[in-house]
């Protein structure tokens, strides 16, 4: 096995199974194998085995733990974990796994507990040094993950791709305290030190896009695109840059270069719809979201943006089909429900639309425009008490939907060590 032998020493494990059927130590080197081979739910399964036999057996439970978080079962992987450290307190594999549990459970104090002596203790382990400022990160101590996270920079031995990692934390931790340039240096850091990781140019220039720095972003990402040309996400990043910028020609290019080459996913044909809206080409956009819904199906973001494409082209009869679609995808969309409402009461669906709204206003009770709109319908039913109740709302001017192109940072992913 430590050959990399895998079905050898399977078959010689199987023998010594055969021959010695209530030894723990069998079952357990057994499952080892069996995951190494990838046959998670047959080393499981021995390792069950060998628990049942001998409940001391540390290694078991700690490798079983392992597979449980591998698998997302996180109250299983929590018990084996905090088992294997009950009979070995000095299991540092058991430590970290734990921790991981801990902060993909949202346990995060817990998680900073333990990952804090594996970080700073004896084993000053790179990647306990990582997770710890992560979970820093995720529990919003913003500072404490700046901290240890610059700890991480500043090793001499530190890899261009670990510093990138560290640069990242310090960058999304300052734009969390709303330290815009220290976090954009950051994030310049990290793509200059690891330029073929996208996230780095997706996160920079999400923060030079938060901070209005549209020309700057759009910059960027096509310094990112020279290190990542085949990138779908930078591409996408370059379209909702021009988007932003206002540079509309630019963004419809972006973006259709990417519906042309048969996107699997609905943003970018979302991108361009939102485009046509903004450019008073509604009809033109219902249609490119009519033929991206036969693509890629009737995604909610696609019937939605459908829905109000039909709507602005003044074809309120499919809007209404379009909009009752978004619903049925998404049934906690206050805006979907609001679509519903609006384009129902002019086709004189009256009660429909007053049940939509009211549903608005449960998902999102300060909705001014719902409750206006509220008014007018039951004023139709007659139902004075109820329209005055809602016409005090202030009239507000509608807004444009749109939907978030750019999306929130990216950690990047982080070499763990092997749990055996």
């Amino acid at each position: 096995m430590q050959q990399n032998h895998l079905d050898a020493a399977l078959n010689a494990f199987t023998a010594a199974e055969l021959e010695r059927p209530d030894d723990a130590r069998v079952h357990n080197f057994r499952g080892i194998a069996l995951m190494s081979m990838g046959r998670t739910d047959e080393a499981a399964a021995e390792y069950r085995r060998a628990i049942a036999i001998d409940n001391k057996m540390e290694d078991a439970h700690r490798n079983l733990g392992f597979l449980d978080w591998m698998a997302h079962r996180s109250d299983s992987a929590r018990a084996h974990l905090d088992r294997a450290l009950e009979l070995n307190p000095g299991d540092i594999f058991a430590q970290y796994y734990l921790g991981r549990v801990e902060i993909e459970d949202g346990q995060y104090e817990r998680a900073i507990a333990l990952f804090k002596p594996l970080a700073t203790g004896d084993s000053n382990a790179t990647w306990a040094q990582y997770d710890l400022a992560v979970a820093c990160l995720y529990a919003g101590q913003y500072q404490s993950a700046a901290d240890q996270a610059l700890v991480l920079y500043e090793r001499s031995q530190a890899s261009p791709v670990e510093r990138a990692s560290a640069s990242t934390i310090v960058g999304v931790s300052e734009a969390k305290l709303k330290h815009h340039e220290p976090a954009i240096v950051a994030f310049q850091k990290a793509a200059s030190a690891a330029p073929q990781q996208e996230e780095a140019w997706l996160n920079l220039t999400r923060e030079l896009m938060e901070t209005n720095r549209f020309a700057d972003a759009i910059t960027a990402v096509q310094e990112g695109l020279k290190s990542n040309p085949k990138s779908y996400a930078l591409h996408l990043r370059l379209g909702a840059a021009y988007f932003s910028s206002g540079k509309y020609a630019d963004a419809e290019k972006s973006f259709r270069q990417l519906v042309e080459a048969g996107d699997p996913l609905p943003l970018s044909y979302i991108g361009l719809a939102q485009v046509l809206l903004r450019t008073g080409r509604a009809a033109e956009a219902a249609t490119e979201l009519f033929a991206a819904e036969q693509k890629v199906g009737p995604q909610f973001l696609i019937v939605y943006f459908r829905g109000l494409a039909l709507d602005r082209a003044g074809n309120r009869s499919d809007a209404l089909v379009a909009f009752r679609q978004s619903v049925q995808a998404n049934p906690k969309s206050a805006e979907a429900h609001f679509g519903v409402g609006k384009t129902a009461l002019p086709l004189g669906y009256t009660n429909e639309a007053v049940e939509e709204l009211k549903e608005v206003l449960k998902l999102d009770p300060g909705n001014l425009q719902a409750q206006r709109l509220l008014a007018q319908a039951y004023g139709r039913m007659g139902d004075q008490a109820n329209a005055a109740k809602y016409t005090s709302a202030k009239v507000e001017n509608e807004k444009e939907p749109s939907t978030n192109l750019v999306g929130d940072f990216i950690l990047p992913d982080w070499q763990q060590p092997a749990a055996h």
